[in-house]
C-alpha cells in the first residue's frame, strides 16, 4: 500500500506522482487532499481538486470522498489471477 497524505496539492504535475504510485503499489493507492476550496490560501497549496478530478486520475477507485475539510481517495489494484498449471 502506498499512501499520499496532503502531498497531491503541493506538486505541479500531480499526476506523475499518482503514476509513480501506481507504479509501486501492491495493492491499494490511500490519498486525501484538501476539500476543494479548502486551504489553497495555504503557502505552497498549489493544486486544489474536486472529488471527480481525484478519481480521474486513478484507474480503479474503491472508495471516494469529500467529508470537509479533506477528500480521500482509495484506488486498489484489480486483482491478477494466475492460471494454474
Amino acid at each position: 500500500t502506498v499512501t499520499m497524505l496532503e502531498i497531491l496539492e503541493h506538486l505541479d504535475n500531480p499526476q506523475d506522482a499518482v503514476y509513480e504510485a501506481l507504479r509501486v503499489a501492491r495493492h491499494r493507492v490511500v490519498v486525501t487532499v484538501p476539500a476543494k476550496g479548502h486551504m489553497l490560501s495555504v503557502p505552497g497549496h498549489i493544486q486544489d481538486f474536486e472529488v471527480a478530478d481525484l478519481i480521474a486520475m486513478f484507474p480503479s477507485v474503491l472508495y471516494a470522498r469529500q467529508h470537509k475539510p479533506f477528500t480521500f481517495l482509495v484506488h486498489e489494484r484489480p486483482s491478477v489471477s494466475r492460471a494454474r498449471d
